[in-house]
């Protein structure tokens, strides 16, 4: 920067505020302006992963690392995908794929694997990196650059790629458009309790809801909320909705009427820190960290999180709120299959928690399995039914004795001995 000719304690002065302004711009990334009861007052925002680059499609893993996608140009196709443990002060993260494809938006599906939107194709990877094609544009539909992409429980996704179609692969791997209409699809958020899809829409600037048909098409959209530059979004679990919108740098938050309560502002502008953000574009955003009450925030300069007081809407695969005080016990090697409850499904093999010696079958071997309770749970990890069980560590069968039936509302199932809480899964 080049001063003016004022007098030298004028030039001295100036200088001395420039710093002073740098430097509390540096541990302020942004602002947020929210009611209390999303955010204590006076919470600030916080680097969770300072970038050259901008930044997209941050997800946490059931083990508690965050993954994104860095994006260095439309010229190249490599993109690394990153973890970092971001509660872990020292750990600067490392590269997990270092040729994404031009990876987008990310997220888990039910067995805590990483699935990627790309160009061209959205992928699977396993917890080595390898990977498994589970769409490729021109065979059943066509695409480009896939967007972002969200996941139904039974595996199941919708897809965008910035166009007007958004993309829809079912549970035995057929690609099909699920709706050819839209305004510029980017941010897309499945939600199964509602039985709708919500697509941030950039060509008319809003947010659209979709109701799902029972084939996975969707049906006439119905405007939810205007957003300006939507880009990535995400619920909580009292179903407010943060909306990113590249356009303003910021998050807005809407109430599950659509009404705004709120906004967190990036200010990673400029050459900010040496990092070629240009005006704190914001791209997405997800929730994880203890009790799931952590939202982080992609975009430029970076990756970036805040404390909130609810916890986000519980995605598949993810532990529960109580699950996530405990500390990483292993992974079930394959999924436990519920028995004696009509209409039961799966105890995926996601990341596990247990306490003590006490163990359940998995990658860690077979263990006394009796006396377990099975617990129909809902989003907002609130208790709806319960049922005594044993396990068959051979056969993986969970057998089940009590009412007999799933209850209106049930969104995942927990595996507890006592109170402790050994598993979790759909």
């Amino acid at each position: 920067m080049r001063l003016p000719s004022y007098p030298f304690s004028a030039r001295l002065l100036a200088i001395l505020l420039t710093l002073a302004a740098a430097k509390a711009h540096s541990q302020d990334p942004g602002t947020a302006v929210l009611p209390d009861s999303i955010m204590d007052p006076g919470t600030k925002v916080n680097w969770v992963k300072k970038m050259v680059a901008y930044c997209e499609g941050p997800c946490m893993a059931p083990n508690g690392y965050l993954y994104f996608t860095e994006q260095k140009s439309r010229s190249t196709q490599e993109w690394p995908i990153w973890k970092i443990n971001p509660g872990n002060p020292t750990d600067t993260g490392v590269v997990f794929v270092r040729n994404s494809s031009q990876a987008n938006g990310m997220n888990f599906d039910a067995q805590g694997r990483l699935v990627a939107a790309q160009n061209g194709k959205v992928t699977r990877y396993d917890s080595t990196g390898a990977p498994t094609v589970l769409a490729t544009s021109g065979q059943g539909a066509s695409f480009g650059l896939a967007n972002d992409l969200s996941i139904h429980s039974n595996g199941s996704f919708y897809f965008t790629d910035l166009n007007t179609s958004i993309f829809h692969v079912d549970v035995a791997g057929k690609l099909t458009v699920a709706y050819a209409n839209a305004q510029g699809a980017n941010g897309v958020e499945l939600v199964e309790e509602k039985g709708s899809v919500y697509i941030n829409e950039g060509f008319s600037n809003e947010v659209r809801r979709y109701p799902i048909n029972p084939d996975g098409s969707l049906g006439a959209p119905q405007h939810f909320c205007d957003q300006t530059g939507p880009d990535g979004l995400t619920l909580d679990a009292h179903g407010n909705f943060y909306v990113a919108s590249y356009t303003l740098g910021a998050i807005n938050v809407f109430n599950a009427a659509g009404q705004k309560l709120g906004m967190i502002t990036m200010t990673a502008k400029g050459n900010y820190d040496t990092f070629a953000g240009t005006e704190a574009n914001t791209s997405n955003c997800a929730f994880g960290g203890p009790e799931n009450k952590t939202l982080y925030i992609s975009g430029d300069g970076g990756i970036y999180s805040i404390r909130l007081k609810i916890p986000g809407r519980r995605q598949p695969g993810y532990p529960t709120v109580a699950n996530r005080k405990t500390g990483l016990a292993f992974t079930l090697a394959r999924p436990i299959r519920i028995a004696g409850i009509s209409g039961a499904g799966f105890l995926s093999p996601v990341a596990s928690r247990m306490a003590g010696d006490e163990k359940v079958w998995g990658a860690g071997g077979a263990s006394p399995t009796g006396g377990l309770s099975l617990s129909a749970i809902d989003a907002a990890d609130r208790t709806l039914a319960v049922w005594s069980g044993t396990l068959d560590p051979v056969t993986s069968v969970l057998t089940a004795s009590g009412s007999g039936k799933v209850p209106a509302g049930f969104t995942a199932w927990t595996l507890s001995r006592g109170t402790r809480i050994l598993a979790v899964g759909r």
